[in-house]
């Protein structure tokens, strides 16, 4: 019975994968609250593309600008991940209890990623090359180098 649904798990997994959609869309075809999002808080940035992924787990966005700044949102719109290739994300986007606990810790460091992880916590990547991953609590879970 163990292996006969550990094949499906498998045959689902691969099917999913096999149907992902991930297809070039325009910045108006983004869902209101990303676009709205991406007028307020990057009004200076310049669109370059946005792609919509479709797959198991649902539908996502991801939108990329000329500086190297990436964003992800959710089939809602709410950012999930703000990543910058070439410069820092704004601390704006970080909670206080995570840029008070890297603040104290890092003193200077900044911030190249924030992501809102699943199960309600964060992930940080620093200046500094570390990443921290912090629960729904703020507590530090990992740090990785």
């Amino acid at each position: 019975m163990n292996r006969i649904f550990t094949f499906f798990i498998l045959m689902l997994a691969f099917v999913s994968v096999a149907k992902a959609d991930d297809r070039p869309i325009s910045f108006e075809q983004l869902p209101a609250e990303a676009k709205n999002f991406i007028k307020v808080n990057f009004p200076e940035e310049i669109f370059t593309y946005a792609t919509k992924d479709v797959d198991f787990l649902g539908t996502s966005y991801d939108v990329r600008f000329n500086s190297g700044l990436t964003i992800e949102f959710n089939s809602k719109g709410e950012w999930k991940d703000i990543e910058s290739k070439y410069s820092t994300v704004d601390a704006k986007f970080v909670p206080e209890q995570i840029k008070s606990y890297v603040a104290a810790q890092w003193p200077g460091a900044q911030y190249r990623k924030v992501e809102k992880k699943r199960h309600g916590g964060y992930e940080v990547k620093l200046t500094n090359g570390l990443e921290v991953e912090f629960d729904r609590n703020f507590n530090v879970i990992d740090i990785d180098d």
